[in-house]
């Protein structure tokens, strides 16, 4: 048996109902080993019952502080509004920074998250982040030290930098590295603070560039390019719905992240079609698909 271990996690599942029937859709069709709930949006409660029907797969809390409720409820210092809407990251990041919110504050929150998935009826296999957040420092200190406490691994979201054939290194490939370099360069920050177990490293189509639709071979590449073991590569299979539209329905919102959503749609078609287990198999490679919870296996 291969020592090569790959993840494939899926994010975000339980954000809607049609969201999380993507996820498992690609789960079934042998390119997903994992997902991360998100306890507090709409659909979780759905994604739980659809984790329970489908125990091959791996779920995880996707610990949410940017997006939606908070689950300790009502005007806390991490929330923005009277009914308990979190901050935005750039404003959760400097309140966190300017120790408005705490780490007492961001335990707590993380508590009550992780209840509210084991009360859904899962078994969380690990812990990561809603876009990240948990890469900064003082987040991550909080989360590795609860995470370890439960026995449960924490993705680290390393960056890796994947070129397609046509790629022009403009503006906006510079653009992403320099987000790349800085995420990376808190990483390296947590690695020191790091308390429970991890993959060694990761990627995901945003490492991709130029970006565009995704395709098949991109995720070939993703995959033959992976720098370490275990690896895990992130996804976002998306169906979108009129209860995503609730979901952001601020004003603006949803249409600011209707690229993301596209993208999430081309990957779910791509994802949903291909097949990285019967690749894999096909090819010979010696890897061995896992989720977090199968680390130590």
């Amino acid at each position: 048996m291969s020592s090569d271990k790959l993840i494939i996690n899926a994010d975000d599942f339980g954000l809607t109902r049609a969201v999380s029937d993507a996820v498992i859709e690609v789960h079934r069709n042998g390119s997903a080993t994992s997902a991360s709930l998100m306890a507090t949006m709409p659909g979780a409660a759905y994604a739980a019952g659809l984790a329970k029907e489908n125990p091959a797969l791996g779920v995880g809390l996707h610990f949410t502080l940017t997006e939606g409720f908070s689950a300790v409820g009502g005007k806390n210092r991490l929330t923005a509004s009277p009914d308990g809407r979190f901050f935005a990251r750039n404003a959760l990041m400097l309140r966190v920074a300017a120790r408005l919110i705490t780490a007492a504050d961001l335990r707590q929150e993380l508590e009550a998250q992780y209840a509210r998935l084991k009360s859904l009826g899962v078994a969380p296999t690990h812990i990561d982040s809603h876009q990240h957040v948990h890469a900064f420092p003082p987040i991550f200190k909080v989360v590795t030290a609860f995470a370890a406490s439960q026995g449960v691994p924490v993705r680290m979201p390393y960056t890796q930098a994947i070129c397609r054939p046509e790629a022009a290194l403009g503006a906006a490939y510079l653009y992403r590295e320099t987000k790349h370099r800085l995420l990376s360069r808190l990483l390296r920050r947590c690695e020191a603070l790091k308390k429970s177990p991890s993959n060694a490293t990761f990627n995901s189509i945003f490492d991709v560039y130029p970006r565009r639709t995704p395709c098949v071979e991109d995720y070939r590449s993703l995959i033959e390019q992976r720098k370490g073991s275990p690896h895990e590569l992130m996804i976002h299979p998306y169906i979108l719905s009129d209860e995503l539209k609730e979901v952001y329905s601020a004003p603006g919102w949803y249409r600011r992240k209707s690229r993301f959503f596209a993208l999430g749609e081309a990957e779910h078609r791509v994802l949903s079609a291909f097949s990285i287990r019967d690749w894999l198999a096909e090819n010979g490679t010696p890897l061995r698909l896992i989720h977090y919870g199968e680390l130590a296996a």
